[in-house]
Order: structure tokens, then C-alpha cells, then sequence
């Protein structure tokens, strides 16, 4: 064993100049391989990609927008959402998903949540605000504004215009 250790030692030490040339080859080597690292923690390198529930949400990713959501949805079975009644049951999903513990308030969107948005063409341009069931105090009129909105935007897609088209901008309702 000392026969072993002395002729390593005593090539190493009668080649100095060869060993701290290997070394530093060696550490040129290592930089640039350190200077070729990239940060990748992306959410789809750290999760099991073949398993059978990932492969479902790959599948399904763009149309439902990440892990963490829930998405409820709210229908009439007659086809016609503008109704009262609807817009009460809406409410009512709203209300008992808004206060489960845990759920992130600024998260949830829905008619009736704050963070919703409306945007209309009004004679003197564009108006806008939050939406009108946040604000509203019966259910009734947010449904008869949402048709409204809803009809207007069928008859422009048709290429009917607002003069020609929409009875509720003749009527000064507004909303067209």
C-alpha cells in the first residue's frame, strides 16, 4: 500500500507543471458547463407527465386554464338564461362558492362578483363599469339589461344596425 502512495505522490510532485495544467483545463471545462445552466421550474417539469390524471389535465389544459381552478357552470334547462329565476340561482351558486374557506375572493368571477366588468356602445361612444349585477337590487332587471345586451349584440352580428335593428335604442332603454 505505501509502495502505491509513494508513486502517486512522487508523479505528482515531480509533474507539477502537468497537474496544475490538467487542473486548470479542468476548471475552464466546468465554468463554461456552469455558464450553460438554464433555470427550468416549470409547473410541467415537475410533475409526472405519464401519469394517467396529468395526461387528462394536459389534454384539457388550455380550455380550463390551470390546476388550481374550479369551474362551475350554471344553466337553464329551457335554453334562456334571461330570466329571473336564473339569475336568482346564479346569485345563489355565487354566494356559497364566494364564502367557501379557502377560496381566493379576487379569484372567483361571475356576474355577481366585483371584479366583473361591462363594457356597451352608447350614442356617445363606449361606456363602461362594473357589472350591473353587482350593483343591481332585483334580479329581474340585470336579466331584462343582460337580454338587452344579449339581443343587440345578435342583431349587430347579423349586420342589422342600431337605427334599423335594436327596438331598445328606439326606446331610449339603452344597452344597444
Amino acid at each position: 500500500m505505501s509502495t502505491i502512495i509513494n508513486f502517486t505522490e512522487s508523479l505528482i510532485f515531480r509533474n507539477r507543471l502537468i497537474v496544475i495544467f490538467i487542473f486548470l483545463i479542468a476548471t475552464l471545462f466546468l465554468i463554461y458547463q456552469a455558464s450553460q445552466l438554464k433555470l427550468a421550474a416549470g409547473f410541467t417539469k415537475n410533475i409526472p407527465l405519464t401519469h394517467e390524471y396529468m395526461r387528462n389535465y394536459m389534454k384539457h389544459a388550455k380550455d380550463f386554464g390551470g390546476a388550481n381552478n374550479v369551474l362551475v357552470s350554471v344553466c337553464d334547462k329551457d335554453g334562456d338564461i334571461f330570466n329571473a329565476a336564473f339569475f336568482n340561482t346564479l346569485k345563489e351558486v355565487h354566494d356559497q362558492l364566494f364564502f367557501i374557506n379557502g377560496v381566493d375572493r379576487s379569484l372567483v368571477k361571475s356576474l355577481f362578483s366585483s371584479s366583473t366588468r361591462f363594457t356597451e356602445i352608447v350614442e356617445g361612444g363606449f361606456a363602461g363599469g362594473p357589472g350591473s349585477a353587482t350593483r343591481a337590487r332585483d334580479k329581474k332587471s340585470v336579466a331584462d339589461r343582460t337580454s338587452r345586451w344579449w339581443d343587440c349584440g345578435r342583431l349587430r352580428r347579423a349586420g342589422v344596425s342600431q337605427e334599423d335593428g335594436c327596438e331598445h335604442q328606439r326606446r331610449g332603454a339603452g344597452g344597444c
